[in-house]
């Protein structure tokens, strides 16, 4: 679907990713812009929060 794509996108993969693929990339981008890590930032706390918007997005179409 569209959300899937758009998902995906944020998350930089190309549709067709196995779930393990879309955990592992999940998983790097949390440390990468967890706030704890970036001393607070809003920034990287607004791109954490589109990031997991996106993997419960996936996670929701691909446990079908």
């Amino acid at each position: 679907s569209e959300k899937d794509r758009q998902a995906l996108e944020v998350l930089g993969l190309n549709y067709g990713v196995k779930w393990a693929d879309i955990q592992k990339k999940f998983k790097t981008l949390v440390k990468k812009y967890h706030p704890d890590k970036n001393r607070g930032s809003k920034k990287y706390e607004d791109i954490l929060k589109k990031i997991t918007l996106a993997y419960s997005q996936l996670k929701v179409s691909m446990r079908k």
